[in-house]
């Protein structure tokens, strides 16, 4: 299975929110079977032709990370993990939100492995 990890950067600079989906296209394009996305929040993610989009906004871990998976594969077991350590933020005043993530299966393999 062909997976592609992205950091997506933070969503501070609009540049950077209009390059973002030229750059989800082009990895498309290279044909993975899951494309993992760090960084999503304050990201509108595009529509990608031939893949499906997981992703939940409802908090702010959630909203940090995303996968667009392959169309035409087995996709089952959807999971989000809400952990809940905080922590005091390193660059900025104030706590950093607990973090979440991701599991799934693809046609009988567990993402993350």
């Amino acid at each position: 299975m062909i997976v592609k990890f992205y950091n997506c950067a933070p969503a501070g600079d609009p540049g950077r929110r209009l390059q973002l989906p030229r750059e989800l296209s082009a990895l498309a394009k290279s044909g993975p079977r899951v494309i993992g996305l760090a960084e999503t929040i304050g990201y509108d993610l595009p529509k990608l032709g031939g893949y499906t989009l997981i992703r939940d906004t409802s908090r702010p871990g959630r909203a940090n990370v995303a996968a667009y998976v392959e169309k035409g594969h087995d996709l089952r077991d959807v999971t989000w993990h809400d952990l809940t350590q905080t922590w005091s933020r390193t660059e900025h005043p104030g706590t950093h939100p607990a973090r979440s993530w991701l599991e799934f299966y693809l046609d009988g393999d567990q993402f993350p492995e």
